[in-house]
């Protein structure tokens, strides 16, 4: 529970803050964060294109694939 109150103390990561204004503006592309509040290593379109991004969220040129084909490291 400390590291829960320590976190939200902080506010929102990136991630996070990316996933709630996307949600907000319905947007096709929503980020998915890891529990921590990082991003995923693979961030996917729904029902589209998957692909690598790095901790930053920034795509990985050449990483992008149709469905969730994307193999990228954690």
């Amino acid at each position: 529970i400390d590291n829960w109150v320590s976190l939200s103390l902080l506010g929102p990561s990136p991630c996070e803050e990316e996933r709630r204004a996307a949600m907000e503006a319905l947007s096709v592309f929503v980020p998915s964060c890891e529990s921590g509040g990082s991003f995923r290593s693979t961030q996917c379109q729904q029902g589209a294109q998957c692909w690598c991004v790095d901790p930053t969220g920034r795509e990985v040129p050449g990483t992008r694939r149709l469905g969730d084909a994307a193999l990228c490291s954690e």
